[in-house]
């Protein structure tokens, strides 16, 4: 067997995929980590020697539309690719999941997501990291409601000012992946914050006016029946607001 001393990070054009791609190494020591996105992740995967075992294989790839009209595709860019990484030899499989799972809304992109778990524990194992998360904010995110409340002076949200989310941070994430790895620390988390906030709050903390649509969003976080990183340290005990804070603030 070759011990390869690198990672494997999917979903690196963008997002929390990105974020962690750009950051893994010099996070942990380990070379420049094999980063997979749509356009080379099959021919990768398909070229695997059977020997080759990483480290870590963190997989944040996801086609997360809701309105799925190629469902072949979309299976194939949500469980198949799953399917194959689970497949090959690493210490560590860590998969980004989404706390929409508690969701009660019946939908492919929850369904996927509940289906994709559960291929990751039973195929790894004792050896796998599964983080529900809530919303994530950094510097590699697309925009959102938040983004706009906050840059735009004019800004025209679709959603309500009663709509309810709760956040994180790219950077935490990371940070946890890498202290999970030092703590043996696996299993499934809910990655969330301490408490919700709504969008109300927070274009008033900041002095905004959006105009506000009228479709409330309310966010699952809270809903949580696991283990939550602060319960696993101090360092994660944090609001929404005060993830907030620090994402403005850099």
């Amino acid at each position: 067997m070759k011990h390869l001393n690198k990672s494997v990070v999917t979903g690196v054009n963008s997002g929390l995929g990105k974020y962690i791609f750009e950051n893994w190494a010099k996070s942990s020591g380990e070379e420049e980590p094999v980063g997979l996105n749509r356009s080379n992740s099959n021919s990768w995967l398909d070229s695997q020697e059977s020997y080759d075992h990483y480290n870590s294989i963190i997989h944040c790839a996801f086609n997360s539309s809701k309105n799925v009209e190629d469902y072949k595709s979309y299976i194939e860019d949500n469980i198949f690719m799953t399917l194959k990484l689970c497949d090959l030899k690493y210490n560590k499989f860590v998969y980004i999941s989404t706390v929409d799972v508690y969701s009660e809304e019946e939908n492919y992109y929850n369904m996927t997501k509940k289906v994709a778990e559960s291929i990751v524990i039973s195929r790894s194992q004792k050896h796998c990291l599964v983080l529900r998360c809530s919303a994530i904010l950094g510097p590699t995110m697309r925009p959102n409601s938040l983004t706009r409340i906050i840059n735009d002076e004019d800004a025209q949200l679709s959603l309500s000012e009663d709509s309810r989310f709760n956040y994180v941070l790219q950077e935490d994430i990371l940070k946890f992946i890498k202290d999970s790895e030092k703590n043996n620390c696996y299993g499934v988390v809910d990655f969330v914050s301490e408490e919700d906030v709504t969008l109300g709050d927070i274009s008033r903390k900041y002095n905004k006016s959006p105009r506000f649509g009228s479709y409330k969003y309310e966010s699952v976080g809270l809903n949580y029946t696991l283990e939550k990183p602060s319960r696993l340290s101090p360092y994660y005990k944090k609001t929404s607001e005060q993830v907030i804070e620090e994402f403005i603030n850099g």
